[in-house]
């Protein structure tokens, strides 16, 4: 059986389908359990102590993820060959 962490984001649940350390920042990146076309990635922070997820502060930001995001999976692709 396969664990699956999810989570509820404006009244949609959201499977949590990776973590990923950008810049000394935690970022999750998410999928929408019920349409997983749609996936957004959310920025994790402390406040009162507890970990928040906030959305991405800029364009500029969301593309830094993402260029992290798939150089991680292809290097794990290309471990696999």
């Amino acid at each position: 059986m396969i664990d699956v962490n999810a989570i509820e984001i404006d009244g949609k649940d959201y499977i949590i389908i990776d973590a990923l350390e950008v810049n000394n920042n935690k970022y999750l990146a998410l999928c929408e359990k019920d349409n997983t076309f749609n996936y957004m990635f959310r920025k994790v922070i402390k406040e009162d102590g507890e970990e928040c997820l906030v959305k991405l502060d800029s364009n500029e930001e969301l593309d830094m993820v993402l260029k992290e995001y798939k150089n991680k999976h292809n290097r794990k692709g290309d471990e696999n060959e």
